[in-house]
């Protein structure tokens, strides 16, 4: 049966999304068969970031059909091993729908033929979120190291404890890290909601800011923000790699910076 996994956000603007796909194309390229879920109520994009404009059936066929529905709405990506479901494209009916259709969903998407499920979520502390975390392997909250995504990211944590009840496999990301300070930021996120709320997260790892990135955004209009394709072997990509190598075996677990 395929793990789920969740990647999930306090506030949007962090990079979950460009997380969620750098954790699907990276497992892919170490032969790990990979879904995407694009699940964003508040504004569906990942089909930008893997470079795929046009599809017929998105997330939604799979929230309103029969039991084998899924199969029907998925996209193969241009990444050998890596699928994609795509989002919302009207926001309100997701909203709607995500709040009775969750367990159906998963119930269908257990049953395909994958090693890896990954979910990119919407920001911020919405009930369906709550729903797909409370069923995942793991949970991954991205933040950057701007002070209000700090105070959103305890704010999302905390009403996360408050809703379910434990941390169950929560996980620390710090993205866009320009420096070793930024790079410390995870261990002392994790260091302060224990200490002062007794809330038991793990930081996983520092993701470094690379210009390859942004760049990547100017070079081709078939693949926007698509640096896995262009630039596949820049810094972040390495990190990226890197992560989903101990991520993979849970026994080399540890903080990467």
């Amino acid at each position: 049966m395929a793990e789920i996994w969740c990647v999930a956000s306090g506030k949007g603007g962090v990079g979950k999304t460009f997380v969620a796909s750098g954790f699907g194309i990276s497992l892919a390229k170490l032969r790990r068969k990979v879904l995407l879920v694009d699940f964003d109520i508040s504004g569906a994009n990942l089909h930008t970031v893997l470079g795929l404009k046009e599809f017929k059936k998105s997330i939604v066929d799979g929230l309103t059909s029969s039991a084998d529905g899924c199969r029907d709405m998925i996209v193969r990506s241009t990444f050998p091993n890596l699928d994609f479901i795509p989002g919302f494209i009207v926001p309100q009916l997701g909203q709607e729908l995500c709040t009775f259709k969750v367990d159906a969903l998963l119930e269908q998407l257990k049953k395909l033929d994958y090693d890896v499920i990954i979910f990119d979520l919407g920001p911020g502390a919405q009930k369906a979120n709550f729903s797909l975390m409370a069923y995942a392997n793991r949970n991954f909250i991205v933040t950057n190291c701007e002070p209000t995504s700090v105070e959103k990211t305890y704010s999302f944590v905390e009403q996360y404890v408050a809703h379910e009840g434990n941390t169950k496999n929560l996980h620390l990301l710090a993205n866009f890290c320009r420096s070793s300070q930024h790079q410390g930021l995870g261990k002392s996120l994790e260091s302060v909601l224990f200490k002062k709320h007794d809330i038991n997260v793990r930081f996983s790892a520092a993701i470094r800011f690379d210009n390859a990135v942004w760049q990547s955004t100017f070079m081709s209009t078939s693949n926007l923000q698509n640096v896995f394709a262009l630039m596949p072997y820049s810094e972040v990509c390495h990190d990226f790699y890197k992560i989903c190598k101990q991520l993979i075996d849970p026994s080399e677990l540890r903080a990467v910076s």
